[in-house]
């Protein structure tokens, strides 16, 4: 699955192992595994409902993983409604938004 970064600042956070580190310490891991694990997939179906993504569907037509018990990595879907249809992301923001 092709994988966009919404913005600049997020996009050079992610990039790079060590900046992710630093800029979001311990979610540095999870991070890392969700993005290998979008990579892999062909679509979005591929990517787990069940622990540990939890793939889940957000208002507004967005979606989100999770990267701790309260983190999620929140992103928009692009090519349909469907998971089956959703071959690229684009990774909107990082957040506790619990």
């Amino acid at each position: 699955m092709r994988i966009e970064i919404d913005n600049k600042k997020l996009s050079k956070a992610l990039e790079n192992p060590r900046t992710m580190r630093s800029e979001f310490g311990r979610l540095a891991e999870s991070i890392q595994d969700r993005l290998s694990e979008f990579t892999g997939a062909s679509c979005l179906d591929e990517i787990p409902t069940c622990p540990p993504p939890v793939r889940h569907k957000l208002q507004g037509g967005l979606w989100a993983v999770r990267l701790s018990r309260n983190y999620r990595m929140v992103f928009k879907g692009e090519g349909g409604e469907d998971p089956k249809e959703i071959t690229w992301v684009t990774i909107l923001r990082i957040e506790d938004y619990h």
